[in-house]
């Protein structure tokens, strides 16, 4: 998990071994928004905690950055271009909020 995580416009959530998280103009979404509309943004520091489950879809990253509203992020993707992500638009919808991981590789 540790790194940084960017969504389709650009903004990022870090985590750090250390179970801190910084986020600059995440968007806080809402299960009623939709993918294209704008959101809130979120910026600022806070701490982060990896919830492992009994499969890879139950996987978990919950984020606490005071100021921002976020439901667990669930763990997807691949082992290639592994993301986190939030269902928006009301459960069951099948509409993604994404972050993918940004590559360590220079």
């Amino acid at each position: 998990m540790t790194g940084s995580w960017i969504d389709h416009t650009g903004n990022t959530l870090v985590f750090t071994p250390d179970g801190r998280v910084t986020a600059s103009g995440v968007g806080g979404r809402s299960a009623f928004d939709h993918p294209g509309d704008p959101s809130p943004s979120c910026s600022g520091s806070g701490t982060w905690a990896y919830e492992g489950g009994r499969d890879a879809w139950a996987q978990r990253v919950r984020v606490d950055v005071p100021g921002c509203t976020w439901p667990a992020w669930s763990v997807g993707g691949t082992a290639r271009q592994p993301r986190i992500q939030q269902e928006i638009g009301g459960r069951g919808s099948g509409r993604l909020y994404k972050l993918l991981k940004v590559s360590d590789r220079t």
